[in-house]
């Protein structure tokens, strides 16, 4: 008499365990890489709209015929873009119009290095000359604002 045995078609719980640790690996790895990326991703958009207000400021003090100033507030991180009028030396009175406003206080690992303000006069020519230079403790983009043209300096660390 042949007695047939029956195929056990399934997965044993050890199957189970160890198809769950690797895939638990692998979403642990994915999320530390990506979280890197988003990191990296924030500090490069930042770093554009910077070199981005200067240029607008740039071309709104052409366009308006005015004085327009970047001021650049490290403690409360944040960067303002005034039209500051015919002839205005103070880029940071409040009592003038707000423009555009770069707020570095709402993400983390974010700073702004020495930095200075800088205006533009209705030529487009930088009448102040000054930086800004925003840092992740990684990398850091440093836009240097001279009476022409602008200069970007990137790096590794800390602003210098």
């Amino acid at each position: 008499m042949y007695i047939r045995k029956s195929k056990n078609n399934g997965f044993t719980i050890i199957e189970l365990m160890v198809s769950i640790l690797i895939i638990s690996i692998l979403i642990y790895a994915a999320s530390s890489i990506s979280s890197n990326l988003y990191a990296d991703y924030i500090f490069k958009d930042f770093a554009t709209r910077v070199e981005y207000q200067a240029k607008y400021a740039k071309i709104r003090a052409i366009q308006n015929s005015q004085y327009t100033g970047v001021c650049v507030n490290t403690t409360t991180k944040m960067i303002t873009l005034r039209q500051m009028g015919a002839n205005s030396s103070t880029p940071c009175d409040t009592s003038k119009p707000l423009l555009k406003t770069i707020d570095l206080s709402t993400t983390r690992n974010m700073n702004i290095g020495t930095s200075t303000n800088y205006i533009f006069d209705g030529r487009g020519l930088a009448s102040t000359e000054g930086s800004v230079c925003i840092d992740n403790n990684k990398q850091y983009v440093k836009l240097l604002v001279g009476m022409t043209n602008f200069r970007t300096q990137k790096g590794d660390g800390v602003c210098p």
